[in-house]
């Protein structure tokens, strides 16, 4: 179908269509062919009130061309599709607004528009065919495209176009920016509703209204905001005409594509200026995380177009061009992602001014953070007490709790220098190996340094004793004594009086202290001999420990008898001296 532009409040110019050659020469200037003041006649009024006018006339004639209909619309011109009666062929063409009499700067913007186009021979830009001037009214013809608008596309769906498509699409639009940056022109209004489709799916590049020629006076003026605003490159976006180059089209071609493969606009706000305030302030979505169909490479084509720095995008539309080829062909592409270092140097950049005032707030917070710690920590070590504990007897633990029994901390006594602890009551727990432990309350006062001497010498358990044979629990006097047997004698504690009684050596090189009988010897071990009935084996010729005890001397004291197991032999032990009485026969007791 031929393209129908809608009425769009966003455009500073209708798409429009055009040819390969002007009718005047391309060294010389539509100023020399075209004059500016010119009285205006009938037919030029009719043109006139026409393209003011969005209700269906019927078709009026300029020139050589007869004006069939109303296909867009912008602020400057309106596009027709008219017939170009000597050629019978179909053009699109773009009628200036204003009389030559109002406002002198756009009949000059315009003609540089088509002079602009003039110098462009591209593929996929919009050629012009003619330039005229009839009865007051400036106009020009270009070729006429039969299809769409990518903004018609987009309007026609909600969803993401495919990104093999869209890609297709983004190769052929870099390449007619190549070719016009490659000639000193800026376009400075890229966007869906000046790419044009045809039937044949190819992109035609149009509306050179803003174009800006590097090699001329632009007419813009210093400080204003020139494009669409969803499109704006940030320098755009921030009237910057002194930093505007052509990384400017590639961000606004960068946010074409953005809408067409993920579905939405790079940025969204109720306001123009609230888009403004977005593309120079925030980052954009990660395309991914809205369109998973997207490919790594794909996304990071897009992000490098959308840059907020100029330098951090693709140093060329060529460049721009073979990446969008090489995702075609299923090639790597030659970008690469920017590393968070990259993005972060990038963003402190930006945000340089806000950085320093919040690095001097950062620093005045911090240095009063540190004078309240500094002063808490003054405070607070002027509530502790330096504490010491000491001790005499082998080492011992502490356990220190506050009056609430929280635990405090533990330390080894003595403590090999003084412990800082809080003013106050605490419960001291001392342990000790083989002691009964015991509690001391303390109160610690500010200003003091006390050294507490602990001990649990009157908490001593039963000494620690190496027990290698027999033992027994036996009843002498009315109290229990602990006789303990082993290779090397007899041993007997007092378990009431926590100590040992007395010692008996009875081994070998002892035996004579027995006084035994001729040839007759007291065993003490355990022994491993043979025996015809038994055959080998361990033996226990230690003696039985007979209990109760008797008072065998009549001192009134209770004896110790120990009992032979193979011969009728016992083994008296005072009780009073603990001396040996001799070995007797049984039958002598």
């Amino acid at each position: 179908m031929p393209i129908e532009k809608p009425n769009d409040a966003e455009d500073e110019s209708a798409p429009t269509s055009g040819s390969i050659a002007p009718t005047f020469p391309v060294d010389e200037t539509i100023d020399e062919h075209v004059p500016i003041n010119a009285p205006l006649g009938l037919a030029g009024f009719d043109v006139l009130e026409m393209a003011e006018s969005s209700q269906k006339r019927q078709s009026q004639q300029l020139g050589d061309f007869r004006l069939l209909r109303e296909i867009g619309r912008g602020g400057m011109g309106v596009v027709f599709e008219a017939e170009q009666v000597s050629l019978h062929r179909r053009v699109a063409l773009k009628v200036l607004r204003f009389t030559p009499h109002s406002d002198a700067d756009a009949i000059t913007r315009f003609r540089r528009e088509a002079e602009t186009v003039a110098h462009l021979h591209h593929t996929n830009i919009v050629p012009i065919f003619y330039v005229g001037f009839e009865q007051g009214v400036h106009f020009f013809a270009m070729e006429y495209i039969r299809g769409r608008s990518l903004a018609d596309v987009l309007g026609e769906t909600t969803e993401p176009i495919d990104p093999m498509t869209a890609m297709n699409w983004g190769v052929q639009v870099a390449d007619a920016l190549a070719h016009a940056h490659q000639r000193g022109v800026i376009h400075r209004d890229i966007k869906p509703s000046n790419l044009l489709l045809d039937e044949d799916d190819q992109i035609w590049l149009t509306d050179f209204g803003l174009a800006m020629r590097l090699d001329t006076v632009t007419l813009s003026m210093t400080g204003a905001v020139i494009g669409t605003p969803r499109y704006m490159s940030p320098e755009q976006a921030s009237a910057a005409r002194d930093r505007l180059d052509h990384r400017s089209d590639l961000y606004s071609l960068g946010a074409t594509l953005y809408e067409l493969m993920t579905g939405r606009p790079v940025y969204l706000a109720e306001t123009p200026q609230g888009v403004i305030d977005q593309i120079l302030n925030q980052e954009p979505v990660a395309p991914r995380t809205l369109s998973p169909a997207l490919t790594r490479d794909m996304e990071t084509i897009l992000l490098k177009c959308l840059a907020k720095q100029p330098e951090q995008r693709y140093e060329s539309a060529h460049a721009l061009a073979e990446d969008c080829r090489a995702v075609l062909d299923g090639r790597p592409i030659k970008t690469r992602r920017a590393s968070w270092i990259e993005r972060s140097t990038q963003w402190a950049q930006k945000h340089r001014s806000a950085l320093k005032s919040t690095a001097r707030s950062v620093a005045a917070t911090a240095t009063l953070l540190l004078a309240v710690l500094l002063l808490t920590q003054a405070y607070q070590q002027s509530q502790r007490v330096p504490v010491s504990f000491v001790t005499d007897a082998p080492p011992l633990a502490a356990v220190i709790r506050d009056s609430s029994g929280e635990l405090v901390t533990r330390q080894t006594v003595p403590t090999q220098q003084p412990i800082e602890i809080a003013a106050g009551e605490y419960q001291v727990q001392v342990y000790g190996e083989n002691r009964l432990s015991e509690t001391y309350g303390v109160n610690l006062l500010r200003g003091h340094s006390p050294m507490f001497n602990v001990d649990l010498d009157e908490s001593l358990l039963m000494p620690p004793l190496e027990v290698n044979g027999a033992y027994k629990l036996v009843s002498a006097n009315g109290q229990s004594l602990i006789v303990m047997m082993d290779d090397s004698g007899l041993r007997c504690l007092d378990p009431q009086q926590n100590r040992l009684r007395w010692t008996v050596a009875l081994e070998k090189a002892a035996q004579p202290l027995l006084k035994p009988a001729t040839g007759w010897v007291w065993s003490w071990k355990r022994l491993m001999s043979s025996s015809p009935f038994t055959g080998w084996g361990s033996f226990d010729l230690r003696p039985f420990i007979v209990s109760p005890a008797v008072d065998l001397n009549g001192d009134a004291v209770d004896d110790l008898i120990l009992a032979a197991r193979h011969q009728a032999m016992v083994l008296a032990i005072s009780g009073n001296a603990a001396a040996c009485c001799g070995p007797r026969h049984a039958a002598m007791i």
